[in-house]
């Protein structure tokens, strides 16, 4: 008898949106020219506000894999100073250049570092629990939502 594997919850769907946007504001970090300011500072501020919302998806998931819990907790430790920096009332990007294609987020955390650890808990969440969305076209199509359990009182 074959197990039926079960829809992962709403929140990881979440979680894997905001990871992908991380890794979609990294890239394009790379691709901008210094001259637009005011494109990297709407990049990084992009980055940054997904990984804090990243932060606060995966409080609310439980980890029941090893890998998925292993890259969750590397992708907690890289973001830690971001969480810290929105703690001290931080809101203005302070993006400086630390290579030839590298930008530091927030003036502390590389964004080659946080598409790292983004991508590495995507890819433990995919292996987890499969393709996570779908491509029909250009339109990526996210699995609907199971229908919520209703309870139903008798007296």
């Amino acid at each position: 008898m074959a197990l039926r594997q079960q829809q992962p919850p709403a929140t990881i769907y979440g979680l894997a949106d905001h990871l992908d946007a991380i890794l979609a504001a990294c890239e394009d970090l790379h691709t901008v020219s210094p001259a637009r300011s005011n494109d990297i500072a709407t990049l990084e501020l992009g980055a940054i506000s997904h990984a804090l919302q990243a932060r606060r998806c995966l409080q609310d998931i439980w980890i029941d894999d090893d890998a998925v819990s292993h890259e969750a907790a590397l992708f907690l430790i890289a973001t830690g100073a971001l969480a810290q920096l929105q703690e001290l009332g931080y809101s203005q990007p302070r993006s400086e250049a630390i290579g030839v294609d590298e930008h530091l987020l927030g003036g502390h955390v590389p964004a080659g570092t946080l598409a790292d650890r983004a991508g590495a808990l995507l890819d433990a969440l995919e292996a987890r629990h499969g393709p996570l969305w779908t491509v029909q076209g250009d339109t990526p199509v996210v699995p609907p939502e199971p229908p919520a359990r209703l309870s139903v009182w008798s007296s």
